[in-house]
């Protein structure tokens, strides 16, 4: 019984990794198409963006399952689970610079056509705006739905154990 279990935990984990891996190739399509960048660095930069999160959700939802945010040590499951959001943040923002090396604003001037607004942010956009308006988000969500998926499968295991007593 126990691996039956094992494996119907298991099935979020790839549905996760596969939408990761969509997310990736839909963004490479629109900045390949779009003509922002080559499709080399199109492939580079969104693989960059977004499959750290496909390494991190795993972690993010074990640690909501094994660390909630509720009960008398709310406090614990609080302070652990938002070190590692944050650490999970930092290092994606990381990979992310250490693959994508932000292009000199000269060069992106000199490609840009003329009359063409500068990108969101301004040829200086640091990597702490990256981090806050890209990162921060995804990571939220992933932390909110981890604790929703944890907080069902406890609900459920409440009921299906409340139906074993009524028979």
């Amino acid at each position: 019984m126990r691996s039956s279990h094992n494996r119907s935990r298991r099935w979020p984990y790839f549905l996760i990794s596969g939408l990761w891996v969509l997310l990736a190739l839909i963004f490479t399509l629109q900045l390949g198409f779009s003509g922002a960048m080559p499709w080399t660095d199109a492939a580079r930069t969104s693989f960059a963006e977004w499959l750290p999160w496909m390494l991190f959700s795993p972690l993010i939802f074990w640690l909501a399952g094994r660390f909630p945010i509720e009960g008398h040590r709310w406090w614990r499951g609080l302070l652990i689970n938002v070190a590692a959001t944050f650490a999970a943040i930092f290092v994606a923002e990381r990979v992310f610079l250490l693959t994508v090396r932000p292009p000199d604003s000269s060069v992106v001037a000199e490609r840009r056509p003329a009359g063409q607004a500068e990108p969101r942010g301004g040829p200086r956009a640091g990597p702490m705006q990256h981090l806050l308006h890209f990162h921060l988000p995804i990571c939220l969500f992933v932390v909110m739905a981890a604790h929703a998926y944890a907080y069902f499968g406890r609900y459920q295991e409440k009921e299906r154990k409340a139906a074993e007593l009524a028979t």
